[in-house]
């Protein structure tokens, strides 16, 4: 995945505002955060988290996050402590990349996961295949894999915060 918009050309309807691109960028948050946005099967890494984390904070904190995303970043790698951590911002940006994994795996115009396992399960067709595209399938299919199982990752981590939330 290109970006958090699971977009190759950022079209994933996940807009930064200025200011935070600004931000994140002056930090180097946008090329290894963003950019650099790379799905293992249990979820993303601390950059993306960082970066993830400035763009879900809200209220009078999202200006304290704009104003100091190394900061932000710091506070990423201070998650083990979750007396320091905010259970709802969390849950949401765990949820949303989340729901970015689900995006990429989905884009219109792809195969499900389904159908190429399918492909892959009918020896007749997948025989069939010129070697170059059956790579490319199996690629396809370990990549939805990854992108399935981190997803499921960062959900179960996220109703762990909401729960916490609900807790006070």
């Amino acid at each position: 995945m290109k970006d958090l918009g699971g977009g190759e050309n950022g079209d994933s309807g996940i807009a930064p505002t200025a200011a935070q691109r600004v931000a994140l960028e002056a930090a180097g948050l946008w090329a290894t955060g963003i950019e650099g946005a790379a799905c293992a099967r249990n979820g993303f890494g601390r950059e993306t988290l960082g970066a993830a984390r400035v763009l879900a904070t809200t209220g009078a904190a999202a200006e304290a996050a704009l104003a100091s995303p190394s900061a932000t970043l710091a506070a990423a790698d201070r998650d083990g402590d979750v007396a320091k951590a905010d259970p709802a911002r969390e849950g949401r940006v765990l949820r949303l990349l989340a729901d970015l994994c689900d995006a990429e795996a989905t884009r219109p115009g792809r195969t499900s996961l389904a159908q190429d396992e399918a492909l892959l399960s009918s020896r007749a067709a997948s025989d069939a295949l010129p070697k170059r595209e059956r790579t490319a399938l199996l690629f396809r299919v370990e990549k939805k894999r990854l992108l399935a199982e981190g997803a499921a990752s960062m959900r179960a981590r996220a109703n762990k915060w909401d729960a916490r939330a609900k807790r006070g």
